[in-house]
């Protein structure tokens, strides 16, 4: 199958541009969150259902997508495989394991969490889905490898560091 990536990378390049505008605000807007002292904006809810909902797409969009598009190949199958195992922890396991001693969550972070997770996991899995071809032997590929060593590494960092944080805050609430 052979696609015209020029409007893919088009909007891949848009939606990575707007990482700058939020980050320069991230940095010198006021917090609507309410996490650094501000006042939280709108209406509110649990911030453990709402960190379960805002992370849903990403477990379901991706590897929704990717299945549907006919276009499966092992080293694809292995990168959505990685991906619902880390949306896995991240939005069913992660959420009841770190106690919640935090105000509620506003709607509208919820929001545009579960709005970035589906425009993320439609462009991945499109992508994926529909325009990539990894033979085999990318697998033996240094840059795969690479890739994966990271990938490791940066899960164990996480939910070892997620349990340590659970550990310490139950220790410090003793």
């Amino acid at each position: 199958m052979s696609f015209d990536l020029s409007g893919f990378d088009t909007m891949v390049v848009l939606w990575a541009a707007l990482a700058v505008p939020v980050f320069i605000y991230s940095l010198v807007g006021t917090d609507h969150v309410g996490r650094t002292g501000g006042t939280p904006r709108g209406p509110r809810m649990s911030a453990r259902w709402g960190w379960v909902v805002m992370e849903l797409p990403a477990l379901g969009v991706l590897p929704a997508l990717y299945l549907s598009g006919g276009n499966r190949h092992l080293v694809a199958d292995l990168l959505v495989a990685a991906w619902v195992i880390h949306y896995a922890h991240r939005t069913l396991v992660w959420p009841w394991i770190v106690p919640r001693y935090s105000r509620p969550m506003p709607v509208i972070t919820c929001a545009s969490g579960f709005a970035f997770n589906v425009i993320n996991g439609l462009l991945n899995g499109w992508f994926l889905g529909y325009a990539a071809a990894y033979p085999r032997e990318w697998l033996l590929d240094g840059r795969f490898m690479a890739g994966a060593v990271l990938f490791l590494m940066g899960a164990a960092l996480n939910v070892t560091s997620d349990y340590r944080l659970n550990i310490d805050t139950q220790d410090a609430q003793d």
